[in-house]
């Protein structure tokens, strides 16, 4: 991505003691050419993010963590500098040297995964310190084609194909990969960290459970489609003959597989259904129990309504506003 040598602020460590287990994973790392600096690290077990903190003494530090499955650690100064990635997991015994000057570049044994990773690295490093290109998401394809069934793949797509602004084309590349190449909280972590990095705070949208007018439940999964874009309103007077139309556009669009939502937070129902009668809105009408109160709302962080979210497949939030044409612009700009 375009920018996220400068914006991903993560990494390494935690106290690390001598002995051994099958309990945990543990990292002997170094820096070379960093000195004494205080790291971070944190990793998405795909459950929650994990955070730590720790000193380098001259550049080596020590790291222990927990994750019953592989997660992706990521690795920086305190102060957000870049410092690399290791994928890891209960019983790993790593040993990784970083270089202070060379973000992501390591020499790193103990983790199969990241010692393919570190391979990729170190065979198109250029690439990759320029940043998102082109030529950049050719190797990562190239490289995924010959490794499909091995994890590293899915840690090569998720820090170094152009997830943002080719969402769709990254989901493509991520189903040629073996289901157990490509773990969620791998996949979801990168993005999850990446939000965490911009915002400080994780905008990784859960499926959600709403009303339809029948009075039946549905779940809304963003997993189902390559984009969703949800209206939040509480005054049908939101959807003008404008929005009425470009609604209705993409509705008739059959190459775009969006989902558009309106949703209602109108206090009951009854507020909500009348004015569906004779509505010519494309949509699925929905109705959000709690009204602006409601706890799964909450994951959006809505400042006011009416407004416009548009989600990726992964669950991404990539426009969220009260602009229902940027809302628009960013889906047509979008690769679906």
């Amino acid at each position: 991505m375009k920018t996220f040598f400068a914006i991903l602020s993560v990494v390494a460590t935690l106290l690390l003691s001598a002995c051994g287990g099958g309990d945990t994973f543990r990292i002997n790392g170094e820096v070379e050419g960093m000195g004494t600096r205080s790291l971070k690290l944190y990793y998405y077990d795909g459950d929650r993010l994990k955070t730590g903190m720790a000193t380098a003494l001259d550049g080596k530090f020590q790291y222990e963590g927990r994750a019953s499955r592989p997660v992706l650690i990521a690795v920086s100064t305190n102060q957000g500098t870049p410092i690399g990635y290791l994928m890891a997991e209960n019983g790993d015994a790593i040993t990784v040297k970083f270089f202070s000057g060379r973000p992501v570049m390591m020499e790193v044994s103990g983790n199969a995964a990241s010692e393919k990773y570190a391979s990729f690295v170190k065979e198109n490093y250029n690439l990759v310190a320029a940043g998102a290109s082109d030529s950049l998401n050719m190797a990562v394809e190239k490289f995924m084609a010959g490794n499909n069934r091995d994890m590293a793949s899915a840690m090569v797509l998720a820090l170094h194909y152009d997830l943002k602004n080719c969402p769709q084309r990254a989901d493509s590349l991520l189903a040629t990969l073996d289901p157990k190449a490509r773990p969620s909280q791998i996949t979801a972590g990168y993005t999850a960290m990446l939000q965490r990095a911009v915002t400080d705070t994780i905008n990784l949208i859960k499926p959600l459970q709403m009303y339809t007018p029948g009075d039946s439940m549905t779940t809304v999964n963003p997993a189902n489609y390559d984009a969703t874009l949800i209206m939040f309103y509480d005054n049908r007077d939101f959807f003008t003959a404008a929005v009425k139309d470009s609604l209705n556009s993409i509705a008739a669009d059959r190459k775009q597989k969006v989902a558009i939502l309106n949703v209602s937070l109108a206090v009951d129902t009854a507020k909500w259904k009348k004015p569906l009668a004779d509505s010519d809105i494309k949509g699925k009408e929905l109705w959000m129990p709690g009204s602006v109160s409601s706890p799964a709302l909450r994951q959006f962080g809505l400042e006011e309504v009416p407004a416009v979210v548009l989600l990726d497949s992964l669950g991404t939030v990539i426009y969220k506003g009260n602009s229902f044409d940027n809302a628009i612009k960013t889906l047509r700009e979008s690769c679906l």
